[in-house]
């Protein structure tokens, strides 16, 4: 790693990620033992430091047997990637884990394991599943249905921190691209993923030179863009991030979460930049596939006849198609919010009642349920009903969905043949 005296100590850049990187940070040894962790970050996020502990340890007991197998993988292989639930002050969240194996000053096999978190990003696609897996289960009820093909505060210093050696493995073993400049954004060093992507193969190669050289083609599609960027950042005197979408050098279009951190000389004046790169490009896509995938479920249910509904445990709707609004003779606006239970009778509403909360206790749907409710102008609506239980993606209880057709003409005619 280069140096500069307008930096301070050497490991300064070292210093400046761990305050600036979200993600969750542990070097392990061949027993899985932890030997280093970004501590503020754990306490931050998970709520507990996990240096005392074997990395398992952290680990949701119905992933660890698939934890071990990434383990095990990293030292067979050299590196892994797995989805695992770890450990959080409350219940347990969603981490995407990179590792990878390297050797350490001592000529000791380590492992280095970059966690980060993609909770939300699970929720979406969980929801999404969910919600295919109702649907699903509503064709199977309906014969009109059955043939859907559905698609750390700065300047912390803990008694956990390691050598400046530690943190240049840490460096350049993290997948993020990561570079430094000074004020005329000459760069000042990089780590091993930055000089591999520019086709160098050491890192020091980069020291003195501009993103205008002919030897460091990675940036220069984006040139302009990264220059005022850097710039910017240096002269607010205020750290960034943000989600860019680049075109590569190859033509490919890639998304990258950015941060970009003002660096400071002892007398607090601005010096340089730091930047991080992490390529989210396949989550960005797996997003909208599954955006994609609503935008269908949302389009089929609003081009069906059958009316169709979502109400939270309360009995107040959250989703209705266009056919449910027709029967009743409301618009959307009118209904969303509002409880089923102000467009029917007594002896309907106590039938309604009796019946989700019998689905809620049971968790088995029910179908072929007949209630009345009030037509928007006073006439009395006979529909035939399924009802399910909807739940969130932590697996809990949410609401009721189901489908609902006008029965109201059958029946009369039923009456009249009798």
């Amino acid at each position: 790693m280069a140096s500069n005296s307008d930096f301070g100590k050497e490991n300064n850049i070292g210093e400046i990620l761990k305050e600036n990187f979200d993600d969750l940070i542990y070097i392990i040894n061949e027993n899985f033992e932890c030997e280093y962790i970004n501590e503020s970050v754990h306490l931050t996020k998970l709520g507990y430091s996990g240096l005392a502990h074997k990395i398992l340890d952290n680990f949701y007991h119905g992933d660890l047997n698939r934890g071990l197998i990434f383990l095990q993988n990293i030292l067979k292989t050299g590196k892994a990637i797995e989805q695992i639930r770890i450990r959080q002050k409350e219940g347990y969240g969603y981490y995407e884990l990179k590792g990878k194996r390297f050797i350490d000053d001592t000529q000791k096999v380590k492992i280095l394991i970059i966690s980060r978190d993609i909770s939300e990003f699970k929720e979406k696609e969980d929801g999404w599943l969910k919600r295919e897996t109702n649907l699903r289960k509503l064709a199977e009820t309906m014969p009109e249905l059955r043939f859907w093909k559905l698609l750390q505060s700065k300047g912390e210093k803990t008694s956990f921190q390691k050598s400046r050696e530690m943190l240049d493995s840490v460096i350049d073993n993290i997948p993020q691209l990561i570079y430094w400049k000074d004020k005329k954004l000459t760069y000042l060093g990089c780590n091993q993923n930055y000089a591999l992507v520019n086709n160098i193969d050491d890192p020091d190669f980069i020291v003195g030179k501009t993103d205008e050289d002919e030897n460091l083609p990675w940036a220069k599609a984006n040139l302009k863009l990264i220059q005022e960027n850097e710039k910017r950042v240096m002269k607010n005197k205020q750290s960034e991030e943000k989600i860019e979408s680049w075109t590569l050098q190859n033509g490919s279009k890639a998304w990258f979460d950015i941060n970009r951190v003002p660096l400071h000389n002892l007398e607090g004046d601005i010096v340089g930049i730091l930047c991080t790169y992490n390529n989210i490009t396949n989550r960005v896509n797996a997003e909208q596939k599954i955006k994609e995938s609503e935008n269908k479920y949302e389009s089929i249910l609003e081009n069906i006849k059958e009316g169709y509904f979502e109400v939270d445990l309360n009995g107040n709707f959250t989703f209705l198609n266009e056919s449910f609004c027709e029967m009743g003779g409301y618009s959307k606006e009118e209904l969303l919010g509002k409880s089923y239970q102000s467009n029917t009778d007594e002896f309907n509403r106590k039938k309604v009642f009796n019946l989700y909360n019998q689905v809620y206790k049971t968790e088995v749907g029910q179908s072929n349920f007949q209630f009345e409710f009030f037509h928007k102008n006073g006439q009395k609506i006979i529909v035939n009903s399924s009802v399910y239980l909807k739940y969130d993606a932590k697996g809990a209880k949410s609401g009721y969905y189901g489908m609902v057709q006008d029965f109201t003409e059958k029946i009369i005619l039923e009456k009249k043949l009798k």
